[in-house]
């Protein structure tokens, strides 16, 4: 009984569910599946699986039972496998495919193992397809990708080769990339008239502002590969000579700049010409002797009109400190000139073993020049051919000695009357005295320093073009000209005079401080051992006679009257001690013999003043 109820009731529920599925419309847009169900019914578009609008699970929600899945899947499965390859599936195609699958397998037990391998066959398949549609969309991409980026490069070649056609079209009209030559001896660039010379990497940092941002190209290079460089064995100044000249085979770029030379006045104005005037006259108060003066005035004209050009002589001016020689010979001659055209040289600089002073100025002015001691005839004769020679060799700190043009005009100042050991017969040194021993004898003349000097530097830093003016146009005196020899001069000869009277002065100032000479100290002097040690020193350019008693004079000593009988000789003696000229008397000769003792090593003074002979006053006279 409760068996047949229980069916009753199933079948009452089937009936339901049967009645409740045949008034739902669940059949896709286009597809006519009468009520009912079964395969007989079923469109032919449906079962094969070419209604792409129903859906695999549509059909079994739908009641159509598993006689419709099992026909449905197989068609799917087939339309799946069997599809045309040029007919690429959609995503939503094959993700339908996977949730059958699924479906499937979780519902085994309603269907066949085989049935399910069929299908994993079939989307395994359509999978691979769908992979290699994939790939073919990546590579597709990838493409399009490479084209693009490949266009945007030949777009943005083109876009630097324009504008390196740009940039190079305005390089080679700049004026900062023309005129370059690269110096072969310095591995560096270098421009005619210009003092720096510039390495690769300075010439870009100093000219990069003229190339565009984004340019690849550096200025060295633009320059290099447009306007070019010229090729140079190396740079040289050379005052009065073209930007570029060769010499001794060599090309070379001409460091001196003639376009920087100042430029005169066109007219005078009359503070221009006080300034002229003001100029003048402290000429005249260095060289009162108006021949003098007027050929100093001429000697300055001659550098200003040609920088450069050998005159053949060098001025030597003595004065006193203070007295206003740098002012005209430094000072105004920059002005006039052009200070990179001017420079000074050290006494130091001309004792040095190194000469590369010796270019690179059109006038060079040796302040304190004082040649002194052994090599005193060295530095004259170091310094002789500079101020005639038309080429002179240099020697530089690290390098091998070097062949130049000469285009230097030289000008020493000095306090020291004996500045040079000059001769008679020498012909290159302009030898002139200012009449000042001290400062405060121009004073003396010309009233307040501090306001005189003002004035004359006002003259010169404020009217060079006026001054510059008048060295051009002024007369030039008849013994002056290039190639000219040393004027003769009374200041010359009182050089000459005062080099003969302190020959060996060096030598013996040395002596005297540095003591152990025998027979040589500050308070007395044997005149024999001082030759004897100056021979050493000095070979036969020793002083002697009346050069040797000079010398001696020069220095304060006194001659005796009687020769000195000394370590078993005997000795004309000299001494400072005025009381002990007049040796005549014992006393007098025992104190001489003392001092002269005194200058011999502690363990021979002993011997020796025991040696001293012992004699009464009448045969002591004689000696």
């Amino acid at each position: 009984m409760q068996a047949q109820e229980k069916s009753t009731a199933t079948n009452e529920n089937s009936s339901e569910i049967s009645n409740q599925n045949n008034e739902l419309d669940v059949t896709p847009q286009g597809t006519n599946i009468p009520n009912g169900g079964g395969l007989e019914n079923m469109p032919e578009d449906v079962l094969d699986g070419s209604n792409e609008g129903f859906g695999f699970i549509e059909f079994i929600d739908a009641g159509f039972g598993p006689e419709f899945e099992a026909a449905q899947r197989r068609a799917a499965s087939q339309r799946i496998a069997t599809a045309d390859p040029n007919r690429p599936i959609t995503k939503d195609e094959f993700d339908a495919s996977e949730a059958r699958r699924k479906v499937l397998g979780e519902k085994t037990c309603a269907h066949s193992a085989n049935e399910l391998d069929e299908l994993d066959v079939c989307l395994a398949t359509r999978r691979n397809y769908y992979d290699q549609q994939a790939r073919a969309e990546s590579d597709k991409k990838e493409l399009e990708a490479a084209r693009e980026k490949k266009k945007e490069q030949k777009d943005k070649r083109a876009a630097q080769k324009a504008l390196m056609k740009e940039t190079a079209d305005n390089v080679a009209e700049a004026d900062w990339s023309k005129g370059w030559y690269f110096v072969n001896s310095i591995d560096k660039v270098a421009r005619p008239g210009e003092l720096r010379v510039r390495s690769q990497t300075s010439f870009n940092v100093e000219f990069a502002e003229n190339i565009p941002m984004g340019s690849k190209m550096t200025p060295f290079n633009m320059v290099r590969d447009t306007v070019g460089f010229e090729m140079a064995d190396d740079i040289a100044y050379a005052a009065g000579y073209p930007p570029v000249y060769t010499f001794a085979g060599l090309k070379l770029i001409n460091t001196y700049n003639a376009a920087r030379t100042p430029r005169g006045a066109t007219e005078f104005t009359p503070e221009g010409m006080a300034a002229v005037e003001t100029i003048r006259a402290h000429l005249r108060n260095l060289f009162p002797d108006e021949r003098d003066a007027l050929m100093v005035e001429s000697w300055i004209a001659l550098n200003v009109r040609n920088p450069g050009k050998l005159i053949g002589v060098a001025l030597l001016v003595k004065g006193a400190e203070g007295d206003g020689k740098s002012v005209i010979f430094n000072t105004m001659m920059g002005a006039l000139m052009g200070k990179e055209n001017v420079g000074e040289v050290s006494n130091a600089e001309l004792r040095s073993d190194f000469s590369g002073w010796a270019i690179g100025k059109a006038v060079r002015v040796i302040e304190e020049i004082k040649a002194s001691g052994a090599n005193r005839h060295m530095i004259l004769d170091a310094v002789k051919p500079l101020i005639t020679n038309p080429e002179v060799t240099t020697i530089a700190k690290r390098k091998d000695g070097a062949l130049f043009l000469n285009t230097t005009n030289y000008v020493g100042l000095t306090n020291h009357e004996d500045a040079l050991p000059i001769s008679d017969v020498d012909r290159r040194w302009w030898v002139l005295f200012t009449p000042y021993q001290h400062r405060d004898d121009l004073a003396a003349k010309v009233g307040d320093l501090r306001a005189y000097f003002t004035n004359v530097r006002d003259a010169i830093f404020d009217h060079a073009d006026s001054l510059r003016k008048f060295f051009v146009e002024c007369e030039i005196h008849p013994e002056v000209f290039y190639g000219m020899h040393a004027p003769v001069t009374n200041s010359r000869k009182q050089m000459i005079d005062n080099e003969a009277a302190s020959l060996g002065g060096d030598f013996l100032d040395a002596y005297i401080t540095s003591g152990g000479v025998s027979g040589i100290s500050a308070d007395v002097i044997a005149a024999g051992s001082l030759s004897a040690q100056l021979a050493m020193d000095m070979g036969k350019d020793l002083p002697r006679g009346k050069q040797l008693n000079r010398l001696l004079a020069s220095r304060g000593y006194l001659k005796c009257e009687k020769v000195v009988k000394w370590d078993y000789k005997a000795y004309n003696v000299y001494v400072r001690d005025a009381n002990l000229v007049k040796n005549s008397d014992v006393e007098v000769n025992k104190k001489i013999r003392e001092l002269l003792a005194a200058t011999l090593p502690k363990d021979e003074q002993v011997k020796a003043l025991a040696a001293m002979p012992r004699l009464n006053p009448k045969e002591e006279a004689p000696f």
